[in-house]
């Protein structure tokens, strides 16, 4: 036998093998981008139902697996530090489902997980301006981070009396929804802000098919259209793609999974769309 000729056929084998696979992943990795013409469609489609989309969307839509949160139990002398100026003399009250601990001008509740405080001191000299906005987000963001978890800036609005920040947790550049601080500034110097954590788990599941931004859309269109009054006009300004939870299980523990998050121009709370089944999580609340 003729060991370099065979070696040579093998070498000839390996080369073409790898351009096939090579191929092969171009051809699939294709085939989960969205086209131009099916961004300019869904675009098309939402003008035509009164809804303008001024955001970028995801293009991508690879299989997905999910991932596992728990439920944290909250160490209320640390919610204390991180939210009070001055811990002395605050009053704690027990209840059923949740803990409210006050001061004179400044009260938490936590609840359901949610961490929910509120500074009422009325301030006639406070200047509300972007700047001051972002000064207070950030202290609260700070503070959150050395205790619990970092989380990053998402989303920064204006409306009416006051801003809205919004911020969220990144696991390898792909969001946790369920991790998120929002802070709103209003312009009589009122403070309210609302925090909620869950540890991340391992990754489970296989890697399963997940729905487009623009089929994620159309369903969100389709339901706007159909259970809200729309005449003057929807923006949506944001849509991102991340990890959600809905519910949790009797342990405390809860199955994340892939999600669009869309918010409408001028509103704090967004909306979610489950990338698996491509539904709303509760089209009862829109």
């Amino acid at each position: 036998m003729n060991w370099k000729r065979a070696k040579n056929f093998m070498m000839i084998c390996l080369i073409a093998l790898n351009i096939v696979l090579f191929y092969l992943n171009i051809t699939n990795s294709g085939k989960y981008i969205i086209t131009d013409e099916r961004k300019n469609a869904i675009f098309d489609f939402a003008e035509k139902n009164n809804i303008k989309i001024n955001a970028d969307i995801p293009e991508e839509f690879m299989p997905d697996r999910q991932i596992n949160i728990k439920r944290q139990n909250y160490d209320i002398m640390e919610l204390q530090n991180i939210f009070f100026n001055n811990t002395n003399g605050l009053k704690r009250t027990e209840e059923f489902d949740k803990t409210i601990i006050v001061d004179d001008d400044e009260s938490i509740l936590i609840q359901n997980n949610t961490v929910s405080y509120e500074r009422n001191s009325y301030d006639e000299n406070f200047e509300l301006t972007e700047e001051k906005a972002r000064e207070t987000g950030d202290y609260f963001l700070k503070r959150i981070g050395e205790k619990f978890v970092k989380l990053d800036a998402d989303r920064m609005i204006k409306d009416g009396t006051h801003y809205t920040m919004t911020y969220s947790q990144k696991l390898n550049d792909m969001k946790i929804f369920n991790n998120y601080l929002t802070v709103d500034v209003y312009e009589d110097g009122f403070i309210s802000a609302r925090f909620t954590y869950s540890p991340v788990g391992e990754i489970t599941g296989v890697n399963a098919d997940i729905c487009s931004a623009d089929e994620a859309l159309f369903v969100f269109i389709n339901e706007i259209g159909a259970t809200r009054d729309n005449d003057d006009g929807i923006v949506i300004d944001k849509m991102d793609y991340g990890y959600y939870a809905f519910a949790e299980d009797i342990n405390g523990t809860v199955t994340a999974v892939p999600h669009y998050r869309i918010f409408i121009e001028g509103e704090d709370m967004p909306y979610y769309i489950n990338a698996y089944s491509a539904r709303p999580v509760d089209s009862n609340s829109w």
